[in-house]
């Protein structure tokens, strides 16, 4: 009987649930994905006919050690034989990702937990992760992405919640040909999303400072086998090349900008997200196009004014669009999209497109205001309430302001009413009026005795 994502999925949580009471929620789902790895490479090492992740994930492993020598191991000695291996894979195959050692994928497996770690490896040492044993080429990659929904909420920094990152795919249109990047790939949810868009034929860039992060970004890529380039670095130390088609970003938010960390951005407000902006509209190719996750601050804040004039006298910003509250867990920040274009249909140059995807809409799920604003931005018709073409000479007239309910006015809605229930409401105020009348009608001609 093959494995079924639904089984594995339930197998590793278990094991997460056992380990995080030790290590925290993150440090125990790294330890189960990293030992899933291992076993992964041993069962698979390499190319297959359905399943071929990109080359540097081809491991060879020495066989004094590799994972079948685990077997032999004490419990008290297995969570140093599992890092060694994960050591000895780096070492002997120089172009595989250094998952292990940068993203501390296997720390959690210490002293405390060796009845943990035992069980984990005994459960996974059972199974088989071969293709031809597996119900579909994604049961790694479903199991990965569930384990990783538990811990959104630590890693909220780097998450992308999934319906924006479809969103923004979507929006930013990859083709199978087109160079994609994402400057600060947190968990990899914006490069994933272009590569189901794109069949994962494209070439995918990107660029993670956080080791832990770059190692989820990795692991995610391997297991939905896209062949990205992932380096474990900051994107803004460099100077960006205008060579990529698409470029997709959620930078962090608020935080401070070192000159010494982006010496090409001198002339830029030293916050994270005014910095991004600039390194990912300088990244795109004559015909690139890019999508930012972005806190709605940037759309009207003075600090940012200049930075706005220079974008949209150059007519580089294509939409804007103002997002549902709530995206992001444990923060309330408002936030939106802006997609930026260097070459932009006929059409469409000299304006800016507004979508306000922001109202609270009971009649509608978060789910389904996004899927709205996809069909809006394509429909490229003005909807009362909804959107909204705007020339750039109004836009410099508001002095650059970008603020989504300044061009686009909530609609007009009739109120609904039940006739009996007003009716009911009439009776009841007019008997109240009666009452009132009836006591005060004493009074007033005892004061006129």
């Amino acid at each position: 009987m093959r494995l079924e994502a639904t089984e594995l999925t339930l197998l590793l949580r278990d094991h997460v649930r056992r380990l995080e009471r030790i290590s925290g929620d993150t440090g125990a789902t790294l330890a189960v994905l990293g030992v899933l790895l291992l076993k992964r490479l041993h069962d698979q090492p390499g190319d297959s006919a359905i399943f071929s992740p990109p080359p540097i994930w081809f491991a060879r492993v020495p066989p004094e050690a590799g994972w079948n020598t685990l077997r032999l191991l004490p419990p008290p000695a297995l969570a140093d034989g599992l890092r060694h291996l994960g050591r000895r894979i780096e070492q002997n195959n120089p172009r595989f990702p250094p998952v292990f050692s940068r993203g501390a994928l296997l720390s959690a497996l210490g002293p405390a937990a060796v009845s943990e770690t035992h069980e984990l490896f005994q459960q996974l040492d059972r199974l088989s992760l071969r293709d031809e044993d597996m119900s579909d080429r994604r049961v790694l990659a479903v199991a990965t992405r569930e384990l990783l929904d538990q811990v959104r909420g630590t890693i909220a920094r780097a998450f992308t919640p999934w319906p924006i990152a479809n969103l923004a795919a979507a929006l930013a249109q990859p083709g199978p040909l087109d160079r994609i990047y994402d400057p600060v790939c947190g968990s990899g949810e914006l490069l994933l999303a272009c590569a189901a868009r794109s069949q994962r034929e494209a070439d995918y860039h990107g660029a993670e400072s956080v080791g832990t992060y770059w190692a989820i970004t990795e692991l995610q890529c391997y297991f939905e086998n896209v062949p990205a380039n992932i380096e474990n670095r900051n994107a803004l130390n460099q100077e960006p090349t205008p060579q990529f088609d698409v470029v997709m970003a959620n930078p962090p938010f608020g935080a401070r900008v070192e000159a010494k960390d982006a010496p090409q951005a001198s002339d830029i407000p030293p916050l994270s997200e005014y910095v991004f902006i600039d390194h990912v509209v300088r990244s795109l190719s004559p015909n690139g196009r890019a999508l930012m996750l972005l806190p709605q601050g940037v759309l009207f804040r003075s600090a940012a004014r200049d930075l706005r004039a220079r974008l949209i006298d150059r007519d580089l910003i294509d939409a804007v669009i103002a997002l549902p509250g709530n995206l992001f867990t444990g923060s309330s920040v408002k936030t939106c999209l802006l997609r930026f274009s260097r070459h932009k249909p006929p059409h469409r140059k000299g304006k800016i497109f507004f979508i306000d995807a922001s109202r609270d809409r009971p009649d509608r799920s978060t789910e389904n205001e996004i899927s709205m604003v996809e069909a809006l931005y394509f429909a490229e018709t003005e909807v009362l309430g909804l959107c909204r073409s705007v020339s750039t000479e109004d836009i410099i007239r508001q002095r650059y302001d970008l603020t989504v309910s300044r061009y686009v006015a909530p609609g007009r809605t009739e109120p609904r009413y039940d006739l009996e229930i007003e009716l009911g409401r009439l009776e009841r105020a007019l008997k109240q009026r009666d009452a009132i009348a009836a006591d005060l009608l004493p009074e007033l001609r005892n004061l006129i005795r």
